[in-house]
């Protein structure tokens, strides 16, 4: 049934408000190993900036820093949001810190991004706060930023 609703749920989002928000939780929670509408959705459905910045942040954020499952498809759509509107999740750099906190989830964005086709110029990297250490600025491209505040920058990519 989650894997059902979940193709649906954009439609949903968009024509239903009242019905989903009455059962938010049980539309938007992404819970790890447990099939649920949100997940099916951003495992086989289209993208759809507003309903992505509906889903619970944590979650999101979670699915996002994962090494397996669904972080390819939420990185696609978090892309392909990002690439509609950069503010759809919030302020962009609270939004950036925060998913800093994962530097895979921030790779995986990134390289959603350069697969749908769009050209970077003067991409800049650089350790927020000082903690963490960023491997490349995009995929393989760009030497690593360390804990310091001593930006990394990519001219162009691809």
């Amino acid at each position: 049934m989650a894997t059902v609703i979940g193709v649906r749920l954009p439609v949903l989002h968009r024509y239903a408000p009242a019905f989903t928000a009455a059962h938010r939780a049980a539309l938007y929670r992404i819970v790890p190993d447990c099939a649920s509408p949100a997940a099916s959705w951003l495992r086989w459905g289209p993208p759809s900036p507003p309903l992505l910045a509906a889903l619970d942040r944590a979650d999101l954020l979670g699915v996002l820093r994962d090494a397996e499952g669904l972080a390819p498809d939420a990185a696609a759509h978090t892309a392909a949001a990002l690439l509609a509107d950069p503010a759809v999740l919030g302020e962009p750099r609270p939004w950036w810190t925060e998913l800093a906190g994962g530097a895979a989830a921030v790779s995986r964005v990134l390289e959603a991004v350069a697969i749908s086709g769009v050209k970077f110029h003067d991409v800049l990297t650089v350790s927020l706060g000082g903690v963490g250490t960023i491997t490349n600025v995009i995929n393989d491209t760009g030497a690593v930023t360390s804990s310091g505040t001593t930006p990394t920058d990519v001219v162009s990519y691809p």
